[in-house]
């Protein structure tokens, strides 16, 4: 039994609890408490093996991090501190969530570019297409060159 995609920890430790309950059911009557108190911690180290070897790839470095730990921690200290990583988990992956594709973004589309061309007369001529108005350096004013210019004859 391996954990499905999209499972959380919690669900699948209750299924596979589920599974350990059934199958301690088969489990032989040992002679005297201290055998039975040995083989409940052997069968508790290879629950938390079953455990660990089964979850998902992303718990890789939560599960190599928790089988290094020496002794083994126990079983519900274990579940614990997966539960708690899936939670920090789940939240950074909530605030990572990129935005979605269906927005619309909107622009200001910049008006015709007018390109000016400069005359011998020191004058220049407006080239843009929505407009053929002459322009004056010297006054900085439309329809009319430096050469007519008002403002540079009253000089």
């Amino acid at each position: 039994m391996q954990q499905q995609p999209g499972q959380t920890i919690h669900i699948y430790i209750s299924l596979l609890q589920t599974l350990w309950d059934q199958l301690a059911i088969c489990d032989l009557v040992w002679p005297n408490v201290e055998a039975t108190k040995v083989y409940a911690d052997f069968r508790d180290r290879q629950h938390v093996w079953h455990l660990l070897m089964t979850l998902r790839d992303e718990f890789d470095y939560v599960r190599s991090s928790l089988l290094h730990w020496s002794p083994l921690s126990k079983l519900d200290t274990i579940i614990k501190d997966l539960i708690s990583e899936e939670i920090q988990w789940n939240t950074l992956c909530a605030e990572q969530v990129p935005p979605s594709t269906d927005m619309v973004l909107a622009t200001h589309a910049p008006p015709n570019p007018i390109f000016y061309i400069q005359t011998p007369f020191g004058h220049t001529q407006n080239t843009s297409k929505s407009s053929k108005r002459s322009f004056c350096n010297y006054c900085k004013k439309y329809d009319h060159v430096i050469s007519e210019c008002r403002r540079l004859k009253a000089k």
